[in-house]
């Protein structure tokens, strides 16, 4: 734990370094090290100026990177590495440190004023040069030719104390000859304010001794002609201070005091003039500390002026220091005089190597220790250009850029690849977690993205950030310059982002129906015709619904043209007939022109990432594919990839085994409830002692069993998916019925009380219903009874006012036929009460009117012909057109309802029924070898080690090519008229126009036969 501490916290401790030297008094020893005076007046703010410090810093940082995740995180993949920390803490100390220089230096230099007029005399001074600066240009405008206010403060400082004068400022705005003579004589009273002023600020200085002088020369950067004084003042300070206090106090303070001031807009006059004055004085800590400081104000143009002037003192540290603040606010034009100066740095550090040329100047830093040291330090500017939230994306890619020339080439060897893809890794962690959607995307145009992007896929879905759901899906679909010369996009090779999706569907249905449908109809690279399309002559029969086959990643990517067309090594793939769309489209199916599109294997075989509402899930893992069915939305199951995958999935996951299982168990079920429920009945109405036949008890146990499985089965989907549970009314229904049959078997047949008849009655039509639903996967029967099941759900809304009508009847005619009855003096049996008189009514509506009574009495005969216009004329004929109606509504869309149905069906058996169909598609062996019951695949934490990463990703490498052929793609054809629609169409017409023509430039003879095709193969791999 120990270790741990002092590892992760070392950069925390040398920023907080800052803080605590400002409250403890340096040893002599100390002094020593960082190289300054004892007599100096504040030791606190040291360090803030020394070269060493800075180097310790940056190198811890080395250190830490180079040691990469620690020995107690490794073993944990949630805990980010230390550099990560070390990184942010670098930005942290490189800000504490300007905020504690503008609070201990600047604040407190402007409180200390001279006891003199310098001041007054510094005012006044550049109020004359103003006043004369104004009066000497052209301003092209009549009516400014001088400056008023500077004009009346020269004639109240000087004119009036020094000269003698009296009154206000003469007229000098008038065209006249006075005004004229009043201007010349101005004009000279300025020339004389500003010499009196420059001898009063001269002899001022000149009174001002040790810290006295000091802080007035710290104030002179305030002022726009401070420049100007320095060079009046500094031959008298050189000779007043020593040279070691001038080097190792005076001359920082005063060079960084100039940067810091953000109000001051002449730091770069300032800074020339200290140069020219006092260059030998300005040391190598002074310089580095212009550049980082200025990197914080942002003051471009005092670095060119050090770069100028003073590059031989510039150090890698100081580089360094200044590259951070740049980076963390994305200073570009700042970053990129910087860089210029590294690259030129690197020029000479490689021409002197080329040369063998030894550095031996001991006033500047050898280019190639230069650039060892700055090479690494790289990974914090980009780390914190991406990661600190201030940068623009410009900025990141410029950093990157920078990475890749000239400081990859200096790297040490203690950074290996490993730590770099580690790097990338976290970096984009961190910039998805923070929701930097277009960095985040820049990373991804560079290629700087890690190899998995499943932990920020879930964290961005589980964070509800869509937009970088959205950016990290369409990396995906990113063609994949590893898989030249095809342009299949980089979700075929990198597919373990796949089992995200149905996670993605349940937060953001439209990101992920907008990912399948980029993703659908993608044409193989080599069947696509690169001008007329031949393919009826190639396919061996017309093309009806949809044909399907497998192929592995390798052979689909690199295969090579023959006898015309690539499609021949195809075409013989698809060995499978897609029964869905042949059976929608019916028999008037006719041939059509398809082309060969591919979809991504690990759909159906990976294991799909699904958290349910409570606790863990009941269901068996299953496949990505499943669970997007799952969520029941027509958006993302009709999209072409996942017809096509339904397809496959009917005809080799063995669908209709599964389904034959479930109609074989319902089928034995309702037959043994139905003997029960006659048992129970015949029990019931026996009044001698009845014995049951031997067969009923054993029955009634499999009717049991049955009912608890089927109630297990709605408890898991339940468990699973409760909110869609309760939507549905048939799930509510199906669990009502399972549990009432419980109640009849154990309470009717094993207790012996009685049940009502009419309760087993419903029951098995219930269940004949529910037998008669399973019988929608028919392709004939499916669409027949989605229509009626539709159709008589959309007119449930018209029964309401056939209730309330049916109830208004039944008063009237109760009232009616009870008067009838009594001039009759006879009773009316149908209607004596408001209970019967609703049957009567009811079965009046069926258009039974026997059991009307008195019928021959007028007001009968009234309220009787009312009933039959209301109910027989309206309600029963606007029933009759809304399911006319409902019925070609469905019928114009009965497929797309159908294969609904069909999703449903295979989402009910791969979930909740036992023994999912898990399998493998392997596109190296024939397509009649699958392999089934593979186990899941395992995923890490959020964090990813360096040691999971590797070279075995580079083309051409034996690895390469068996990740290649171990991957594999789905095939299927589909109507070209929807695949020239896509956005890959063009794309992979432009590379078969490319490789046609490669294969002309190639050779006039080629050889044929699998010799060639393997040879070529092997060589394009």
């Amino acid at each position: 734990m120990s270790r741990k501490f002092s590892a992760s916290h070392q950069v925390h401790i040398m920023v907080e370094a800052t803080a605590q030297l400002s409250n403890s008094d340096l040893t002599p020893a100390d002094i020593k090290k960082i190289g300054r005076s004892g007599s100096i007046s504040d030791r606190g703010i040291l360090e803030l100026f020394d070269n060493e410090l800075r180097r310790d810093v940056i190198k811890n940082f080395h250190r830490t990177f180079m040691r990469g995740r620690s020995a107690a995180s490794a073993n944990n993949n949630n805990e980010a590495p230390e550099y990560v920390d070390a990184a942010y803490s670098l930005g942290k100390w490189s800000l504490s440190r300007y905020r504690r220089l503008y609070e201990e230096l600047k604040e407190k230099s402007f409180q200390h004023q001279p006891d003199n007029d310098l001041i007054y005399h510094i005012e006044s001074l550049q109020y004359a040069m103003d006043a004369e600066s104004f009066a000497l240009d052209d301003h092209g405008e009549e009516d400014e030719k001088r400056d008023a206010k500077a004009d009346q403060e020269v004639w109240l400082r000087y004119a009036i104390p020094v000269k003698g004068r009296l009154g206000v400022v003469p007229e000098m705005d008038e065209d006249s000859q006075e005004s004229e003579a009043n201007r010349q004589e101005f004009q000279d009273i300025r020339s004389d304010a500003i010499r009196f002023f420059r001898e009063q600020i001269i002899e001022d200085f000149q009174t001002l001794r040790s810290h006295t002088l000091h802080c007035a020369l710290y104030l002179l950067p305030q002022f726009k002609i401070g420049h100007i004084i320095l060079e009046m003042i500094m031959p008298m300070v050189l000779s007043k201070v020593s040279d070691f206090i001038l080097e190792d106090e005076v001359i920082p303070r005063l060079a960084v005091l100039n940067v810091i001031q953000t109000e001051n807009k002449h730091a770069e006059r300032f800074l020339d003039s200290l140069i020219l004055v006092a260059k030998d004085k300005i040391n190598k800590n002074t310089v580095n500390s212009i550049l980082e400081y200025s990197a914080h104000t942002q003051k471009s143009d005092c670095v060119r002026i050090v770069i100028d002037n003073l590059g031989d003192k510039i150090t890698s540290e100081g580089v360094v220091t200044s590259f951070i603040p740049a980076a963390m606010r994305g200073v570009d034009h700042f970053l990129a005089l910087l860089e210029l100066y590294v690259m030129d740095r690197a020029m000479q550090a490689q021409l002197n190597t080329e040369l063998e040329i030894v550095h031996d100047d001991p006033l500047s830093e050898d280019p190639k220790t230069f650039m060892d040291f700055l090479a690494p330090s790289c990974y914090i500017f980009i780390f914190l250009a991406a990661a600190a939230g201030r940068a623009h994306p410009s900025t990141v890619v410029e950093l990157i850029e920078f990475y890749g020339d000239p400081c990859a080439a200096y790297m040490p060897e203690a950074i290996t690849v490993s730590h770099h893809t580690t790097f990338i890794a976290q970096t984009f962690h961190s910039v998805c977690n923070l929701n930097l959607s277009t960095i985040a995307w820049a990373l991804v145009e560079k290629g700087w993205v890690p190899k998995d992007i499943n932990c920020e896929l879930k964290a961005a879905v589980e964070l509800g950030h869509q937009n970088i759901v959205h950016l990290l899906l369409e990396s995906l679909l990113k063609p994949d310059e590893k898989m030249e010369p095809s342009c299949l996009p980089l979700v075929y090779r990198k597919s373990e982002a796949l089992s995200l999706l149905p996670l993605v569907s349940k937060r953001f249905p439209r990101e992920a129906s907008w990912f399948l449908e980029q993703l659908s109809c993608i044409p193989i690279p080599g069947c696509v015709p690169c001008g007329p399309n031949t393919e009826p002559e190639i396919r061996a029969k017309p093309v009806h619904g949809v044909r399907l086959g497998t192929l592995n990643l390798h052979d689909a990517i690199f295969f090579k043209k023959q006898l015309g067309t690539g499609s021949i090594h195809v075409w013989p793939r698809l060995v499978m007939n897609g029964m869905l769309k042949q059976a929608g489209s019916g028999k008037d199916d006719i041939e059509t022109e398809c082309i060969i599109c591919a979809g991504p294997e690990s759909l159906l075989t990976a294991d799909a990432v699904h958290t349910p509402l409570f606790g863990k899930s009941w269901t068996p893992s299953t496949s990505p594919f499943i669970r997007l069915l799952a969520e029941d939305n027509p958006q993302i199951t009709l999209q072409p990839v996942m017809r096509a995958l339904m397809e496959f999935h009917w005809a080799r996951g063995r669908f209709w085994l599964r389904f034959a299982m479930q109609f074989a168990v319902w089928s034995i079920y309702v037959p043994c409830l139905a003997t029960v429920c006659i048992a129970v009945v015949q029990q019931q109405n026996t009044h001698d002692p009845y014995e049951l036949p031997s067969y009923v008890f054993p029955l009634s146990y499999l009717v049991a069993f049955l009912s608890c499985f089927f109630i297990l089965q709605e408890l898991r989907e339940l468990h699973d998916y409760p909110v869609k549970y309760f939507h549905s009314a048939s799930n509510i229904v199906d669990t009502g019925i399972h549990f009432t049959i419980l109640y009849v078997v154990i309470v009717g047949l094993h207790i012996g009380q009685y049940v009502q008849p009419i309760l087993m009655a419903l029951m098995l039509i219930f269940c004949a219903l529910r037998i008669i639903s399973h019988l929608r996967v028919l392709p004939s029967v499916g669409p027949l009874v989605r229509l009626w099941v539709t159709a008589s759900v959309n007119i449930l809304p018209i029964l309401i006012p056939y209730g309330v009508m049916a109830l208004g009847f039944t008063i009237a005619f109760h009232i009616i036929e009870y008067e009838a009855s009594r001039e009759e003096n006879g009773t009316a049996i149908h209607f004596n009460t408001i209970g019967v008189s609703l049957q009567s009514v009811l079965t009046m509506a069926m258009t039974d009117y026997s059991v009307l009574d008195y019928y021959w009495n007028p007001q009968v005969f009234v309220i009787r012909f009312l009933f039959y216009v209301c109910f027989i004329i309206f309600l029963v004929n606007i029933i009759i057109a809304l399911m006319t109606v409902n019925v070609a509504d469905i019928h114009s869309n009965m497929n797309a309802a159908w294969l609904l149905e069909i999703a449903g069906i295979m989402v009910d058996l791969e979930l909740f029924w036992p023994w999912p169909a898990r399998y493998v598609i392997t596109g190296n062996h024939p397509p009649e070898e699958f392999h089934l019951d593979v186990a899941a695949k395992k995923s890490g934490g959020i964090y990813p080690g360096a040691g999971e990463y590797d070279d075995s990703d580079e083309p051409g490498s034996p690895e390469f090519t068996a990740q290649l052929q171990n991957k594999s793609i789905i095939l299927y054809t589909w109507p070209q008229e929807f695949v020239t629609k896509t956005a890959w169409w063009p794309l992979m017409t432009c590379r078969a126009l490319e490789n046609s023509q490669l294969d002309e430039a190639e050779s006039p003879s080629s050889v044929s036969g699998s010799k060639n095709y393997g040879r070529n193969g092997a060589g394009d791999g």
